[in-house]
């Protein structure tokens, strides 16, 4: 369905608009130097999580596609359910590292400036792009 337009009238953009989030903890120590909490504790809990998960993922995805530890007296896998609680760990660590990340997304729109970033801007994909030529070493700085 087509609507008319008055072409008197000047049709607004819409824009995403992104909230401005609150100012990093400054303290200062003296005349010169000021200290700066520029990553918030949420944000270094996040770091921490992420790291632990994908440590023990990368080593429970190893042992399940090709065990390097085995029962050393055969018995049932009833008894000794090895593979199993490498499954289970697996999958759970799997499940924190999923919710850590959807609770990150949550802090990008509640966190201090730092802890916030914005996709919907330009200047986002040429800061990105900038970094990844950075590690890439094809920019010098």
């Amino acid at each position: 369905m087509s609507v008319p337009t008055n072409p008197k009238i000047e049709q607004k953009q819409t824009e995403v608009i992104w909230k401005r989030s609150r100012k990093a903890k400054r303290i200062e120590l003296n005349d010169h130097m000021v200290k700066v909490y520029v990553w918030e504790l949420p944000v270094r809990i996040f770091h921490w999580i992420n790291a632990f998960s994908i440590i023990v993922l990368m080593i429970t995805g190893v042992f399940i596609g090709r065990p390097f530890v085995s029962a050393s007296i055969q018995e049932e896998a009833y008894y000794s359910f090895l593979m199993g609680w490498a499954r289970y760990i697996h999958f759970f660590v799997a499940f924190l590292f999923t919710i850590n990340l959807a609770v990150r997304w949550y802090w990008v729109y509640k966190g201090n400036e730092h802890a916030t970033s914005n996709p919907f801007r330009l200047s986002f994909w040429k800061e990105a792009f900038e970094t990844i030529k950075y590690y890439l070493f094809m920019k010098n700085h």
